[in-house]
């Protein structure tokens, strides 16, 4: 579905991501790890154009350079921020549908009318999915971390995206929520959506990916499922040479 080859990518002298090639299965979870600074959430800019780039990056065969930004979510690709992404104004009702900027247009007489009966539909459904169904008129000023992540991934899951691309979702959530997390993603994937997701607790990873690629400053060092990957002395030395994961 996501194939990139020979991704290179500079900040004036220093090479961020170098000649780094990997390929995203259709209906796999796909994590991407790595230690901090490997250039993880570089990869995903580079998929949104964020940062200029060497190299092809095709999803679905169609090389996305040759698309703007904004059609991505049309075309089927959506993503989470490492930093949330949340409009704070905003009620949690109109924060997810953000989410549908790429697949509707605004007529006089929608607007008269109001939400199309399937958009709600959609919309009560992924917000009780993410249990955030009783938080929709609320401001998104006045909710707590975790739940303001299963905002974000709402508003990531509304348009129906073929490719769903989460950075570090794990972040800052507890245990339980993180436990929540897990099989969310699952159930993503169970849905027919591709996922590809960069994420430091290799507890979240290790449990939910079909394949993983491993990098280190700006290289891929490792590829494999998550048993090979958890053996590989390449990767352990990365991770400060202990184990990542038992």
């Amino acid at each position: 579905m996501l194939k990139v080859e020979n991704l290179t990518v500079r900040f004036g002298g220093l090479v961020a991501i170098n000649k780094l090639s990997f390929e995203v299965k259709q209906g796999s979870i796909h994590g991407l790890i790595g230690p901090n600074g490997a250039g993880k959430t570089t990869v995903f800019n580079s998929i949104f154009k964020i940062v200029p780039y060497d190299g092809t990056i095709n999803f679905k065969g169609n090389d996305i350079r040759k698309y703007p930004t904004h059609t991505l979510p049309a075309m089927g690709i959506t993503r989470t921020f490492q930093n949330l992404s949340i409009f704070s104004s905003m009620t949690v009702k109109e924060n997810i549908l953000v989410g549908l900027h790429a697949k509707t247009s605004s007529l006089l007489l929608k607007d008269l009318i109001g939400l199309y009966v399937d958009t709600e539909k959609e919309l009560q459904y992924i917000s009780k999915s993410l249990g955030v169904t009783l938080l929709l008129p609320t401001y998104a000023a006045f909710l707590p971390f975790g739940t303001l992540k299963m905002v974000e991934l709402a508003r990531a899951l509304i348009s129906g995206p073929e490719l769903l691309l989460l950075d570090e979702p794990g972040a800052g959530l507890n245990l339980t929520e993180k436990e929540k997390l897990k099989g969310l993603i699952k159930e993503v994937k169970n849905k027919g959506i591709t996922v590809l997701i960069v994420e430091h607790d290799m507890g979240i990873i290790m449990d939910v990916s079909d394949h993983i690629t491993v990098m280190n400053f700006g290289e891929k060092i490792a590829e494999g499922s998550a048993d090979e990957i958890s053996h590989n002395q390449k990767v352990i030395e990365a991770y400060l040479g202990e184990e990542i994961y038992a």
